[in-house]
């Protein structure tokens, strides 16, 4: 039996390849891949904006599946069995480095971003089988979790990170999100559970039809700017926040309303990727007289993805009611380039199911 695999060849190029399934020892194991979501990073490999990463690139960072292989010493250190379905952590653990000593995410390697010339060859969830390479972080899913629910673990991994890590958002607190896209949903979602007494969901007139969606997700109130003048999200909401998480790409503007949205002693998150090229001017006295605090996040880590699979096993969130759409594997570069299209219409939350 042989194992197809998107491999990013070129940017704009991604080959589907046949690749034979590894023989697996003592301390790793094999996946097939039931479920990998797609998100802007996955955009930014393919359009070449990442530079750094070995081409030609097995892709696919959030994969679900059944473990379908499975050695002694893996399943012991991993805690699974053969058949269990699972979600599986991008980081690869070396065991060794300082992040890996601390529960950060190691720079060993990460699936989704190893060259697909490395044997043997199937790095990524974007693809029929995913080898399980030792230090692997496997988290077990419930049986009766639904594919589209299952593949929304990584925005979701991701809201734990922002909102709770990153933001430290206390019950009674009032978060804005900036960004309707899954990653700033998540983060609404997650600031619910954290009981947030009000979630206040940012957008822009495009995404009209999502942030209808707010009522159904439990999201209190929606906002829609118009315009990067610094003080249309405050006079927008009408009151000062207690935290704002930035979600949107590229979107220096809107780092400059949240900063005066907050309330004195609150937190900006800046989690939307804004690019090396952008600059932003920022009055320092404004920061330390208003005792605000800004903070870089992880994109997630091992505790934030843990506590979003144990969220959707519970059921804590009705994932359900989020608008998604699959592709086959063979349509993998349609799924990727809808990333980067303005989003009408469209659902929030893409996926590849092979």
């Amino acid at each position: 039996m042989r194992a197809r695999v998107a491999v990013l060849a070129a940017p704009h190029r991604i080959d589907i390849r046949e690749v034979a399934l590894p023989v697996v020892g003592s301390g790793d194991g094999l996946l097939e891949v039931e479920v990998n979501g797609l998100c802007g990073s996955d955009l930014e490999f393919f359009e070449g904006g990442l530079p750094g990463y070995p081409l030609p690139m097995a892709l696919g960072h959030e994969p679900v599946g059944r473990v379908a292989a499975l050695g002694a010493e893996a399943a012991e250190a991993w805690g699974v069995e053969v058949g269990d379905r699972v979600v599986v952590n991008s980081a690869i653990r070396c065991g060794t480095c300082a992040q890996c000593q601390v529960g950060g995410n190691c720079r060993f390697r990460s699936y989704g971003a190893v060259s697909a010339d490395d044997p043997p060859g199937l790095w990524g969830g974007l693809a029929t089988h995913m080898y399980l390479a030792p230090g692997s972080t496997l988290m077990k899913l419930a049986a009766n979790v639904p594919t589209e629910v299952a593949a929304f673990h990584n925005p979701l991994a991701n809201g734990f990170e922002w909102v709770g890590q990153a933001g430290r958002v206390r019950a009674g607190e009032k978060v804005a999100v900036l960004g309707a896209g899954p990653r700033g949903l998540a983060c609404c979602l997650v600031a619910r559970i954290m009981g947030a007494a009000e979630v206040i969901w940012v957008g822009l007139p495009r995404d009209e039809q999502r942030l209808a969606l707010s009522g159904q997700l439990g999201i209190d109130t929606t906002v829609t700017i118009t315009s990067g003048e610094p003080a249309q999200l405050r006079a927008a909401i009408g009151y000062p926040v207690d935290v704002v998480v930035d979600t949107t790409p590229r979107s220096v503007s809107a780092v400059a309303q949240a900063i005066e949205a907050l309330a004195p002693g609150g937190r900006l998150v800046l989690a939307g990727i804004k690019g090396h090229d952008q600059r932003l001017e920022l009055a320092p006295d404004v920061i330390s007289m208003r005792r605000l605090s800004l903070i870089g996040p992880l994109s997630k880590s091992e505790t934030s993805l843990r506590a979003a699979v144990e969220a959707i096993n519970a059921g804590s969130v009705d994932l359900a009611k989020v608008p998604t759409r699959a592709f086959p594997l063979e349509q993998v570069a349609e799924g990727i380039a809808q990333l980067g299209k303005p989003a009408v219409d469209g659902p929030i939350h893409l996926r590849v199911e092979p």
